[in-house]
């Protein structure tokens, strides 16, 4: 790890090195970015966020219940567009999903692809999990409701971040 980070370092500068982590009081010196856990989030991660980190959080095979929201099927539609509220909300700087359009188990070492309209939880993991977008025709993707709603979400983030900025900014003119 350290040899690939000093790799990336020297090859691509000024791009931040990430590690989804469950836990950033691990901290190693090896990230610029940590995106933890969404159900692991807590009072160390809001240390860092305080001292200006940049961190991230993220969602994979969970959390699963307790409150809080995912992108899996099962799940109200709207919890894809509230994590980036959230993300507003606690001053997170960015949200990493890890199943785009994962249609080949390669986990448990099944190259062939499976599919994802009628094996939507891949065989391993929970159902939407793995994939936010559906293979279309030839070499296209067909979108979700999901993803719809992932992109909203980004969009209101930014609205939200906008609208924080115009506050702060009239707050501080004297006239």
């Amino acid at each position: 790890y350290r040899q690939g980070r000093a790799f990336a370092r020297q090859h691509m500068p000024g791009i931040p090195t990430i590690d989804a982590a469950h836990r950033c009081d691990l901290d190693l010196g090896l990230e610029d970015r940590y995106v933890g856990l969404l159900h692991h989030w807590n009072e160390a991660f809001r240390e860092r966020l305080r001292q200006g980190a940049k961190d991230w959080w993220y969602a994979c095979q969970g959390p699963r219940g307790g409150g809080y929201p995912n992108r899996f099927l099962d799940y109200p539609l709207l919890d894809s567009r509230i994590l980036f509220w959230l993300s507003f909300k606690e001053g997170v700087d960015g949200f990493l999903h890890w199943g785009y359009n994962r249609y080949y188990n390669q986990l448990f070492y099944i190259p062939e692809p499976r599919d994802p309209y009628t094996v939507p939880d891949m065989e391993f993991t929970i159902p939407g999990d793995p994939m936010v977008v559906y293979p279309g025709q030839g070499d296209t993707i067909t979108g979700s409701l999901r993803w719809e709603q992932t992109l909203e979400g980004q969009q209101d983030y930014e609205h939200l971040l906008r609208l924080k900025q115009l506050s702060e900014a009239r707050a501080d003119d004297p006239s």
